[in-house]
């Protein structure tokens, strides 16, 4: 026998109720639809979704394929007549058991269209976030993109710096030189004699260009350590040399403003 087959009796406005319910059902067949009325309201719905209707309930009778059968009239005489003489392999159900079945059905097709909803809903929201996420990805390589070329722009006047420092400060070399140079010339006589007070300002000058001219070193030294990709090598240096050439490198400034340094007591607190 097959599984599914269902004959429904009685086509008015319950019976029309019940087969659109049952019609919504995967696997359900509605193969008969009897109603002594062929214009009643679910006749022609029912021909219209390929069920066939018969008004003599007999034919239902000698069907042993039909499983189900929905009494839908709430004829009780109707009802006693299929109870007696139905096939023993199909189930009947009364109109209060088609009601109930109905309310159930309906509240099942009801959260079955809310569950298809939900998953349309669901993904287009998914579709949506989906897409969101890959235009957000783009603007971040774009954004990247855009830091990289900063990054870069910002190392290429980095390293026009460095140039135009190391320019700056090979230039500065030689006129600095040459000042001390000339120091030496005046302070050795080789100028004539000069007097003391003259002395002491040129013998400054000389200072202050030696003091210059180490920076200048230490610049270039510096630039070179930069450009160098061999291992750096430390070594021990001395607390007091640094701070002797400090002391020298700033002391005219000091005097300037009648600051006094005391070297000795530096020391001593070392």
């Amino acid at each position: 026998m097959e599984e599914g087959i269902i004959a429904l009796i009685g086509a008015g406005k319950g019976g029309v109720a019940l087969l659109k319910v049952l019609l919504e059902i995967p696997g359900v067949k509605i193969k008969y639809i009897c109603d002594i009325d062929p214009d009643a309201e679910g006749v022609g719905f029912a021909k219209t979704h390929g069920t066939k209707y018969i008004s003599d309930h007999n034919e239902i009778l000698h069907d042993e394929k039909v499983s189900l059968i929905f009494e839908a009239t709430g004829d009780m005489e109707l009802f006693q007549d299929l109870s007696k003489h139905k096939s023993p392999k199909s189930s009947l159900v009364g109109a209060s058991g088609s009601m109930i079945i109905y309310n159930l059905l309906d509240a099942y097709n009801e959260i079955n269209r809310n569950l298809n909803e939900y998953k349309i809903n669901l993904e287009g929201k998914i579709v949506e976030r989906t897409e969101e996420l890959e235009r957000a990805n783009v603007d971040l390589e774009n954004e990247v993109l855009e830091y990289e070329k900063i990054s870069r722009k910002l190392q290429e006047m980095n390293e026009e710096k460095s140039k135009y420092l190391l320019y700056a400060t090979h230039q500065l070399k030689a006129p600095f030189s040459a000042i001390q140079s000339y120091a030496d010339i005046i302070l050795e006589g080789y100028s004539g004699e000069i007097a003391q007070r003259t002395r002491d300002i040129v013998l400054k000058i000389k200072e202050r260009c030696e003091l210059l001219s180490n920076v200048i070193k230490e610049m270039l030294e510096l630039s070179k350590l930069k450009s160098r990709d061999e291992e750096l090598r430390f070594e021990k240096i001395s607390i007091s040399d640094i701070l002797s050439k400090v002391i020298r490198r700033f002391h005219i400034s000091a005097e300037a403003k009648n600051i006094k340094i005391d070297s000795d007591e530096v020391y001593e607190d070392l």
